[in-house]
């Protein structure tokens, strides 16, 4: 189904997005750019995805993202699928550690980006320099640099949570 142009071309709220990925813990942010606005989504053992809230969201506002073409996109796409923390967490490495680009995750995970998604992944402004999101940050003389809080293959856990929620939220600053 061709994606209609106006789509793009229609004046849009914009919020910058991130997600993070834990074996026990999955979170999607997203920074609404002209207020400043901060919402924060998690999913972990007994909470579940707010998967509407999510979807009202991202029909609402344009959406940029660093790098989420590759990654980000897919992941939201499988954690709205239903996904498990620990599948998430696989897919996660499959893409990280594995190299599994977002065409071959698609028909690995067996999920469809949407149609209506109007997004724009920031990771290409500088093509060719390939520089990190902490990178870009310390060359636009960000307020806070801060590389991931917790080691990837570790547990967040409830007394860490607010750790993640503060490292995203700096994460969706440098994004806006």
């Amino acid at each position: 189904m061709p994606i209609s142009t106006s789509t793009f071309l229609d004046k849009r709220d914009e919020a910058a997005c991130d997600t993070e990925c834990y074996r026990d813990y999955w979170s999607i942010g997203f920074k609404n750019i002209e207020n400043g606005k901060k919402v924060i989504i998690e999913k972990y053992a007994g909470l579940d995805l707010d998967r509407n809230r999510i979807r009202k969201i991202m029909r609402r506002f344009r959406i940029y993202t660093f790098n989420g073409w590759n990654y980000d996109i897919p992941m939201i796409c499988l954690a709205m699928a239903g996904a498990s923390n620990e599948l998430l967490k696989q897919a996660s490495d499959d893409i990280i550690v594995g190299g599994v680009r977002a065409w071959k995750f698609y028909d690995k995970y067996n999920v469809v980006m949407p149609d209506w998604l109007d997004h724009i992944d920031l990771y290409d402004v500088a093509p060719g320099v390939k520089l990190s999101l902490k990178k870009y940050g310390a060359r636009m003389n960000m307020p806070r640099l801060q590389e991931l809080p917790i080691n990837p293959d570790e547990l967040v856990g409830a007394a860490r949570r607010p750790l993640m929620r503060t490292y995203l939220g700096n994460d969706l600053d440098t994004t806006a």
